[in-house]
C-alpha cells in the first residue's frame, strides 16, 4: 500500500497516508494517533485528510499538526491486516 495517484479535473494527485499527531482545536479534536489519507491541500495550506475514524477535520499548518507514515509503518499495517482477513476466513495457522 503505497501512495496512489488519483485524477481529479485532469490533474494528477497522490493519496499520502498519515498519522494525526495533535490539534488546537479544544472544542472538537481528532484524537492523537488517528490515520487517516490525505486527499487534498488548499491555497491556504491546510491538509484535508480523510480520517479513518470518518472525520474530515483539516489540518490548519502552524497550529495542528500530523506525521507521513513510514513505509514500515504501512508494511507492519498491511501485514496485520492480511493476518486479519487469514483469522476471519479460519486460515489462523499459529501466527
Amino acid at each position: 500500500m503505497g501512495r496512489q495517484r488519483k485524477k481529479n479535473g485532469g490533474k494528477s494527485k497522490r493519496t499520502v497516508p498519515a498519522r494525526h499527531k495533535n490539534s488546537a482545536d479544544p472544542h472538537d479534536p481528532v484524537p492523537d494517533g488517528t490515520r487517516g489519507t490525505v486527499k487534498f491541500v488548499d491555497d491556504m495550506g491546510t491538509v484535508f485528510p480523510d480520517w479513518d475514524n470518518g472525520r474530515g477535520l483539516g489540518v490548519v499548518y502552524g497550529e495542528d499538526s500530523f506525521r507521513k507514515l513510514t513505509p514500515e509503518e504501512l508494511l507492519e499495517e498491511q501485514q496485520k491486516e492480511d493476518i486479519n482477513q487469514d483469522t476471519d476466513m479460519g486460515m489462523n495457522m499459529g501466527m
